[in-house]
């Protein structure tokens, strides 16, 4: 039946993403070295990529460009991304070949192409492709190892079209670039000898200071319509904050670490000025709480124009709604006080802070705020052509906000009105979020199948 079905990825995603389980979790990588006659070593433990996570996918590339194959491995699990660099010191000789097509009768890449290379020792064969393994590519440069042999008495490149291009005695050790159509041997020799990426020993990073917990959110949430009540507007909402990166920080007066968080933000208020921040304070005890919050706030030096309050209703979007999304159910992370959400000037969530947040972490979020590039992280990409996804699932948000609607006593009641009006924002924002092609750096619409 279409619903276990369903009903059978939706257990699995569970148990995955929100339980952190795996299928195939904390197995070790294995390698395997070729020593000819289709005969394999496993060498994983000498490589040290016997590393125990769950693996997804890998690329070969020469990323230092000293000749020698290096591997990315890509993993569902912390560390994400690995980089295995290869430092054997008695390596043999070897050819690297980049492909050019003509653009007419052959597509650019040269994807589809083969090269053949016969030395006095053997005879090799690679096929350039777009892709291999599970969402991986690894580089286009084709990598041939010569073992010993000096001098390649034949390379041949057959072309997507067909056509053949042939050299002959070429010298091992080189970076090659062939056109399809050039004329002589070898286009263009790459000069990679001395490679623009160094290999220099960093300093470990020093530790943030604080014991505060830090939710970095990946893809920015936006929170326009989302009510944040103040004692002199009870309709403000987080479109109503100036443009400018916000720090909304969630406090009770019964809360002894809250009181000293404000305290730390009255102290260093000419701090906080320089840095650009505004601080919206907004107690959870409600609107009725405004005379005793109001007092406390002055008594302790913090600024009362932005402050405001969390109603039954707003706290319910916010934590029900917003928290949940960052927070999934299972994920074994309770809400307390004090937290604080992290906005940036176009009122999008980007941290949230679980407990009392340090002026050192503050600023250096703030700062990378202001030095981030606004543009997508693809969109910064200048070559090549990619399809681009947007990451984050709106609709689904949208249906969190209509489940809390539903939740409501009564189909009128502020809670259910709201949490309509915001779901069809999430609605609206997921309609005009579509993927894009991005060639060259430039966007451009996927085009309609039906036209």
């Amino acid at each position: 039946m279409p619903e276990d079905y369903e009903n059978a990825w939706v257990a699995t995603r569970i148990a995955t993403v929100q339980e952190g389980k795996s299928w195939s979790g904390r197995e070790r990588n294995h390698t395997f070295l070729g020593i000819g006659g289709a005969r394999f070593v496993d060498v994983s433990r000498l490589t040290t990529a016997d590393s125990i996570g769950d693996g997804r996918s890998s690329a070969v590339c020469d990323w230092d460009g000293d000749g020698r194959a290096d591997i990315l491995l890509k993993s569902r699990t912390a560390p994400r991304l690995r980089f295995y660099r290869n430092a054997l010191e008695e390596a043999g000789n070897f050819l690297e070949v980049s492909l050019v097509g003509n653009g007419t009768t052959s597509n650019r890449d040269a994807i589809g192409a083969t090269v053949r290379v016969r030395t006095a020792d053997a005879n090799l064969r690679q096929g350039l492709r777009a892709g291999e393994g599970f969402l991986a590519q690894s580089s286009k440069r084709l990598h041939f190892g010569l073992g010993s042999s000096t001098r390649v008495e034949e390379l041949r490149v057959r072309w997507p079209d067909g056509t053949e291009s042939v050299f002959e005695d070429l010298e091992a050790n080189r970076f090659l670039e062939i056109r399809q159509g050039d004329s002589g041997a070898v286009s263009r020799i790459l000069d990679l000898s001395s490679p623009s990426i160094k290999w220099h020993d960093l300093p470990e990073p020093e530790a943030l200071p604080g014991r505060v917990r830090r939710v970095v959110l990946a893809s920015e949430l936006p929170m326009a319509p989302l009510p944040i009540p103040s004692f002199e507007n009870p309709n403000r909402r987080v479109r109503d904050l100036p443009p400018a990166p916000v720090l909304l920080n969630l406090w009770r007066e019964d809360c002894a670490p809250c009181i000293g968080e404000l305290g730390e933000f009255a102290k260093s208020s000419a701090r906080i000025e320089a840095m650009g921040l505004e601080i919206v304070p907004l107690t959870l005890d409600g609107a009725s709480a405004r005379e005793s919050a109001t007092a406390m706030l002055e008594r302790i030096g913090v600024p009362t124009d932005a402050s405001g309050y969390l109603d039954a209703t707003a706290t319910q979007l916010l934590l029900g709604g917003i928290y949940t999304e960052v927070h999934p159910p299972r994920s074994n992370v309770p809400f307390a006080t004090p937290t604080s959400f992290l906005l940036d000037a176009r009122g999008n969530l980007v941290v949230i802070y679980h407990g009392p947040v340090s002026l050192d972490v503050l600023e250096a979020d703030v700062a990378a705020l202001r030095s981030d590039d606004p543009r997508p992280v693809l969109d910064r990409l200048r070559h090549g052509v990619r399809l681009v996804h947007h990451k984050r699932d709106f609709e689904a948000i949208a249906e969190a906000f209509e489940t809390i609607g539903e939740s409501a006593d009564a189909e009128a009641s502020p809670l259910a009105e709201e949490a309509d009006r915001i779901a069809a924002y999430y609605r609206r924002v997921d309609s005009k979020t579509e993927g894009y092609i991005l060639r060259d750096g430039e966007r451009r619409a996927i085009p309609d199948p039906k036209n």
